[in-house]
């Protein structure tokens, strides 16, 4: 069903259509909730991200308030208040609910529109690939939902996505000059050295790492093709993995969407529960197109670019900036990237770490607060 959606154009529209009209028929019937909130993340796959962040906020300080989380399987998660995606008493609660909280879309692709609700999306990070109307890949359903998502608070965390997704979210009302709320705890682990030695401390035992090693967290983006997959996985295998490793404690935290078959020299962490945790723990970062560059930035730490597939990936997917015009060492060979490592090492807050943090997180941290203020004003 999924594939002929987002082949068929007129089946996507009927989709559409039945969705919204049968929405507002659910509205009809169902009284709001001033101190209702909805919370979505990563499609209902997740209890994580800035939702999470917002909701322990929330339920920390207001007693008044219900909150709500929908999961595509919620048996795996240990909430108080959930229930499953997609079925009927979601989009009834999705209805009722007074405030929606997501990093995506919480509508299912159905951009509803609707005065009675207060929705605030926080984004998943910022982008380096193009999205919506600009990604010539993207299906009918998905550009059309960008195209006319009424979203009323959007947060940003620089002039850079600011432009990005004003262009790309053209219905959305406000935005939130204040960065991700998840980005909280990389703002104090900054400022506050203690805190962050026991975040470190706290990964370290729980992973079992070698105190005596420095510590790099390599976290690819995922492949959409097959050919682009297979040649990874057989790359991640590679021998020069392991001298990375013998060197340093090597954590692999691969995306959400994929799955790799890794070496076994690397510590796979990709289902630990806080990326942010391990990027507090890590020392330097290895990455390649993915936008957890520009939250890890907030640490000022090292940040290489690991890009085997370059040519390939940048053909098939299309950037808002050229991953070689980031200001940042970029290497294509793992043979190289082991060179590289012996002979620069990963050092702190140096002139490039410090100028792409200054590129990408230029608004001052305050998200959290203006959402609170929104929602606890209820």
């Amino acid at each position: 069903m999924k594939s002929l959606l987002k082949k068929n154009r007129v089946m996507a529209l009927l989709t559409i259509y039945l969705g919204v009209f049968l929405f507002k028929i659910i509205e009809k019937f169902v009284k709001i909730r001033k101190n209702e909130v909805l919370f979505v993340s990563f499609a209902g796959k997740q209890f994580s991200d800035s939702p999470k962040v917002i909701y322990e906020h929330l339920r920390n300080n207001n007693e008044d308030l219900k909150l709500t989380w929908a999961f595509t399987d919620p048996d795996q998660f240990d909430v108080e208040n959930k229930l499953k995606i997609n079925s009927l008493k979601y989009f009834i609660f999705l209805a009722k609910s007074k405030y929606w909280i997501s990093n995506a879309s919480i509508e299912r692709l159905l951009p509803f529109t609707s005065k009675k609700h207060v929705y605030i999306n926080t984004w998943h990070g910022t982008p380096l690939k193009k999205l919506g109307k600009d990604d010539e890949k993207s299906d009918f359903l998905v550009k059309n939902w960008y195209e006319n998502a009424d979203i009323d608070y959007f947060t940003v965390s620089s002039d850079y996505d600011f432009k990005i997704f004003k262009e790309v979210f053209p219905k959305a009302k406000n935005f939130i000059k204040g960065g991700l709320p998840r980005n909280e705890i990389l703002y104090k682990a900054e400022n506050d050295v203690e805190f962050s030695k026991t975040v470190r401390n706290k990964v370290s035992k729980n992973l079992g790492l070698d105190e005596n090693k420095k510590t790099i967290l390599y976290a690819p983006t995922f492949r959409d093709t097959k050919e682009l997959s297979e040649k990874f996985n057989h790359l991640l295998n590679d021998s020069h993995i392991k001298k990375i490793a013998d060197e340093y404690n090597l954590l692999f935290r691969g995306h959400y969407f994929s799955e790799n078959k890794i070496e076994d020299a690397m510590v796979d962490v990709s289902n630990y529960p806080n990326i942010n945790e391990l990027f507090i723990t890590a020392d330097a970062l290895i990455t390649d197109y993915s936008s957890v560059l520009f939250d890890f930035s907030i640490l000022r730490k090292k940040i290489i670019l690991f890009t085997p597939d370059y040519e390939q990936y940048v053909s098939a997917r299309g950037f808002y900036m050229d991953p070689k015009n980031l200001g940042l060492p970029i290497l294509y060979d793992l043979a190289d990237l082991v060179k590289y490592l012996e002979s620069s090492g990963i050092e702190k807050d140096t002139k490039e770490n410090l100028a792409f943090y200054q590129n990408y997180n230029t608004y001052s941290f305050d998200s959290i607060n203006t959402i609170l203020g929104l929602v606890a004003g209820n």
